[in-house]
This record gives structure tokens, sequence and C-alpha cells, in this order.
């Protein structure tokens, strides 16, 4: 089971980071940042050793969640060709869908 707790003493509607803990031990994290209407999911990450049970996706969902809970109407995440290459699946599996760009 995945149960998420806020690091600090309070939260802030623009930014938020979260801990995911499985048996009391913390295994990922992820940020919420809202402007507008907007929320930014960042640092989305889970400790290699807790890969390929399903707490990616539990994890997600919680974020989702907190995203929807916050006010966001669009909900934003960032994939790099250095994430885990089960993280982009995850996301389109969730409803994520690809955009590209390119930066100087």
């Amino acid at each position: 089971e995945i149960s998420l707790g806020l690091v600090g003493s309070e939260m802030c509607i623009r930014d938020s980071f979260h801990v995911a803990y499985c048996g009391g031990e913390p295994v990922g994290c992820f940020e919420l940042t809202r402007t507008d209407n907007s929320v930014h999911i960042d640092g989305f990450g889970l400790l290699e050793e807790y890969r390929g049970y399903g707490l990616g996706q539990s994890m997600l969902t919680a974020a989702l969640e907190k995203s929807f809970s916050m006010g966001g109407r669009e909900i934003w995440a960032e994939h790099s060709v250095n994430d885990h290459p089960a993280a982009l699946p995850l996301f389109h599996a969730i409803g994520f869908r690809s955009n590209s760009s390119l930066r100087p």
C-alpha cells in the first residue's frame, strides 16, 4: 500500500513535495507545482528495488488526485531520455499524451 507524506510542516499551493512510503519505508517522490489552472508533476521517481510491482502506477495516480485537488485542469509532466524506460509507457497508460520540443 502506498501512502503519501508531505515533507515539511505545511503545504504551499504553488509547490508541494510528496514522498511515497511502502511498509513505512520511503520508496519514491514527486513534486507538484501549480500555475493558474495547470499543475506540473516534477521529479517523479521510484527507487529501483521497488520498480515492477505496480507502485509507480499507484504513485502516479496519487499525484494526479493531488493535482486535481489543487485545482489543476491541465496536468503536465516531462520525460527525459535519461528516465527509466518504463516511465513513458506508465504515463501513457494513465492517459498522458506525448509532445515534443527542442530547446537550445
